[in-house]
């Protein structure tokens, strides 16, 4: 298990310090659908995303992928 570094501390002075993530999944007319999401803490917004029909690493990665970019 990795170390807990922000200790609920989320607030942030400067954007890209600290990012978090989520999963959560969506009810569709077809299927459930999984978004996984990453949040820039300091200015609470989601700076990456990726939505898939399965629940798979490919899901974090492609959210953080996406994060990185538009950050650099």
């Amino acid at each position: 298990m990795t170390e807990n570094l922000l200790a609920r501390d989320l607030d942030r002075s400067a954007p890209n310090q600290a990012w978090g993530n989520d999963i959560t999944y969506i009810l569709t007319q077809k299927a459930w659908l999984y978004l996984a999401t990453t949040l820039d803490l300091h200015s609470r917004r989601i700076v990456g995303w990726s939505m898939r029909e399965r629940m798979t690493s490919d899901l974090v990665i492609d959210a953080l992928a996406m994060a990185i970019e538009q950050r650099h």
